[in-house]
């Protein structure tokens, strides 16, 4: 599958299907988000499994986690995972008794305070009506260190894009 150019989707393809083999249904609104409730009405019974490329974080007591854990690593030779606080700055937050919903916004805040744009405000366009935006020979090319910010600026941003609206991925 490496290489190819439709990896990414193949990859995504060969998960979902797995998942739902194991009885773990995808999420309506993020389809890296499964779960499986293993009795029926008991939330505490609830398994979250959230998958981003690589990445997989669950979420949910040991007695589950555990079995799900041993069988992915299993069927697709991956290392044990980690154990990580987030998921590359996602969030999931509660929304009712038996609703969650993911939030980017912890991940927005540090990338904002990290490019020192934390106050910056918000407007429609940013650049003036007429603006030419001509290279003349007083500009300065950025430094390597300016255009490394610029980059990560924009994978960031990107990042969040693909994440808030998936279909624009494909």
């Amino acid at each position: 599958m490496y290489g190819r150019r439709k990896a990414p989707k193949l990859w995504a393809d060969t998960v979902h299907r797995w998942m739902v083999s194991q009885g773990f249904a995808a999420c309506e609104y993020d389809p890296c988000l499964f779960y499986k409730c293993f009795k029926t009405g008991d939330p505490a019974t609830l398994l979250l499994v959230l998958i981003y490329v690589d990445d997989v974080t669950t979420i949910g007591l040991d007695v589950y986690a555990r079995p799900f854990i041993v069988a992915f690593t299993k069927r697709f030779a991956s290392t044990e995972p980690e154990v990580h606080a987030g998921h590359i700055g996602e969030e999931l937050v509660p929304v009712g008794p038996n609703a969650v919903r993911t939030s980017l916004d912890g991940y927005v805040d540090t990338m904002l305070e990290q490019s020192g744009m934390l106050d910056a405000n918000g407007v429609r366009t940013p650049m003036a009506e007429g603006f030419n935006p001509e290279i003349t020979a007083e500009d300065v090319p950025l430094l390597t260190e300016e255009k490394h910010l610029y980059m990560s600026i924009l994978g960031s941003l990107r990042y969040v894009v693909d994440r808030m609206y998936p279909e624009l991925e494909y």
